[in-house]
């Protein structure tokens, strides 16, 4: 009998020298044959990196530092005196290939060097404003510790797959399974996906992602104004935006918002911070903005 892929799999877990990217094509490999669709697609997203509109597992999410660029004193921190806006800002979801993480981990670590997490427009943008005198630019760093506990979690999560695969006696000859085998890994819950979400997080797909899946017919207003109401926006807010559009008819090539439609969604997000959105209703900040810029894209023909 040939070494089981199994075995090897276990063996290369429990060795942090070993590679992960070699690691997780070898249990794709396995996931493949013994038909385990879902694993597979959560190694894929392991290996390929974590697409926009997908959730990330919980281990892939850390927690940033925002810094001024001081050119005399360095880095300095900066104190936000709001909890949710310092969570938005500061809660961050590492969405790359797994092998772009090892690599950060092992230059920045030898280095003393910190991961630098880019800041979208907005948000530096935001950061500037929010400065009374001299603008300092802002920089948001993550230790690369973060990342190497992220490459942990998987390499233990293929460790307890393959144990758990070993005791209901799903081995293998060489990289070849048997047909009982085969059946036995799509019959037995604890080797399917579903048995490992609470570690790995939702990998079938983003639920927050399907709600904001929005279309809205090109140019229709009455449906723009639907949607926005059963979301939760009040008739004087829409009458602001319905004024904010008729300013700018059009939408610059690039998909990006006008300054007064732009302006109209931090207003919002401003009242989604104070829990003024609407009567009754709740909305976080981060929750807002995106929601409302994906129905206005649709709205102007960009989705």
């Amino acid at each position: 009998m040939n070494q089981s892929i199994v075995m090897q799999l276990q063996l290369l877990a429990t060795e942090r020298s070993n590679d992960i990217c070699d690691l997780l094509r070898k249990a794709l490999l396995v996931a493949t044959k013994l038909g385990l669709h879902e694993f597979r697609q959560w190694i894929e997203r392991e290996l390929n990196g974590y697409p926009g509109n997908t959730n990330v597992p919980e281990y892939r999410k850390a927690r940033a530092e925002l810094k001024l660029i001081n050119p005399y004193n360095g880095l300095i921190p900066i104190y936000i005196n709001n909890e949710e806006v310092t969570d938005a800002l500061c809660n961050v979801e590492l969405r790359d290939p797994i092998e772009n993480l090892q690599t950060l981990v092992k230059t920045l670590t030898k280095e003393g060097n910190y991961i630098n997490v880019q800041l979208s427009h907005k948000e530096e943008a935001f950061l500037l404003e929010s400065q009374r005198d001299i603008q300092l630019p802002p920089v948001r760093k993550l230790s690369p510790n973060k990342a190497a506990m992220a490459i942990d979690a998987v390499r233990t999560r293929i460790l307890e797959w393959s144990l758990e695969l070993e005791t209901q006696g799903i081995l293998g000859d060489g990289i070849v399974f048997s047909k009982e085998e085969k059946e036995k890994a799509t019959s037995t819950p604890n080797i399917n996906i579903q048995y490992f979400q609470g570690v790995l997080g939702d990998v079938t797909g983003s639920s927050l992602a399907q709600e904001l899946s929005i279309t809205i017919g090109k140019g229709d207003i009455d449906e723009l104004v639907r949607t926005m109401l059963e979301k939760g926006v009040q008739h004087e807010d829409l009458a602001e935006l319905r004024k904010a559009i008729a300013q700018e008819s059009t939408i610059a090539p690039d998909g990006s918002l006008g300054q007064q439609t732009s302006n109209w969604i931090g207003q919002m997000a401003s009242k989604a911070l104070t829990g003024s959105w609407a009567l009754g209703k709740s909305i976080g900040v981060g929750a807002a903005s995106k929601m409302l810029s994906e129905v206005l894209m649709s709205y102007y023909g960009f989705k």
